[in-house]
């Protein structure tokens, strides 16, 4: 959860100076449904929700945005880790989700 501060921080008068932006949090699945056991990840995930929230409300009227996109399971050292002995092959690539990123980041068109 600090990295994330620290990095939107670091570039917030960049991204007022340009006129707008977007911020993008990845978020996780499992956590958002309140699993126990997720400890410092967990809270820094569900925490990730919070600071766009807040982001949102103080810099929104500077044109900028925060978003948290969660992907859902997929075969990633995360999952190994979390799900020992899940068929891993059965899941999605984080290749995946390059495409529905790369949309988030896309400036909006006009209606």
């Amino acid at each position: 959860l600090t990295a994330p501060f620290l990095l939107t921080r670091a570039v917030l008068e960049l991204m007022r100076a340009s006129g707008g932006g977007r911020v993008i949090f990845v978020g996780d699945s499992a956590v958002a449904e309140g699993k126990p056991f997720w400890g410092g990840y967990g809270i820094a995930k569900l925490g990730l929700a919070s600071l766009a929230a807040l982001f949102n409300a103080e810099a929104g009227s500077f044109g900028l945005h925060a978003e948290v996109y969660t992907p859902g399971p997929m075969r990633s050292p995360v999952r190994l880790c979390a799900y020992p002995g899940e068929e891993l092959d059965c899941l999605p690539s984080p290749d995946t989700h390059a495409e529905p990123l790369l949309r988030l980041l896309a400036p909006a068109t006009p209606r």
